[in-house]
Order: structure tokens, then C-alpha cells, then sequence
């Protein structure tokens, strides 16, 4: 219930390209949330969903925060990869289609 309201606040708090002024306004924060939580929320349970759900009936005890972290680690590592390789193949389109014009 907290997390994505706290992460898009801490987002925009550290934005750069924002004046001081605007990151008082909650209006930036309300739009930002209205726009990025519905697809945020549909990811966050596609990817946590299967893994709660194998940790809670698989996993011994003593081993379920260890599992949650290696998981944690591993989905943040595909995602950095997944965003990079993305902002590459963004860059190289777009280097291939001003080269043509």
C-alpha cells in the first residue's frame, strides 16, 4: 500500500530536472502515480506473485529471506539489463533512421 506512493514521491523528490518549487506540489505526484501505477502494479505482481507463492509453500523456514533476496537480486539485475538493452536498440534505431534521412 506504501511502496509505490513512496517510491514516486522519492523519484520525483530526486529528479534533477525539476525546480524546487514544482517538487512541492503534490499535483506532479498524483499524475506521475495515476500514470505509472496501474502498469508498476501489474508488473510488480507478475514477477512477486509466483515468487511468494513458491517461497511460502516450498521453502523451508530458515531459508526464506536468503530465497526473497536471491529473487530480489536476480529480478533487479534482469530489469537493469532488460532497460539497457532496450535504451541500446532505442539508440540504434534512431541512429539507423537519421543516417537514412
Amino acid at each position: 500500500i506504501f511502496f509505490f506512493p513512496l517510491l514516486y514521491t522519492f523519484q520525483e523528490l530526486s529528479n534533477f530536472s525539476v525546480t524546487p518549487r514544482q517538487k512541492v506540489q503534490s499535483t506532479i505526484l498524483v499524475d506521475n502515480y495515476v500514470q505509472r501505477f496501474p502498469n508498476d502494479y501489474k508488473d510488480y505482481m507478475i514477477q512477486w506473485m509466483p515468487i511468494q507463492l513458491f517461497n511460502f509453500s516450498f521453502v523451508p523456514l530458515w531459508l526464506r529471506a536468503p530465497f526473497i533476496s536471491i529473487a530480489h537480486l536476480a529480478c533487479q539485475g534482469y530489469k537493469l539489463s532488460a532497460e539497457r538493452s532496450r535504451k541500446k536498440t532505442l539508440e540504434h534505431e534512431v541512429g539507423t533512421a537519421s543516417e537514412l534521412t
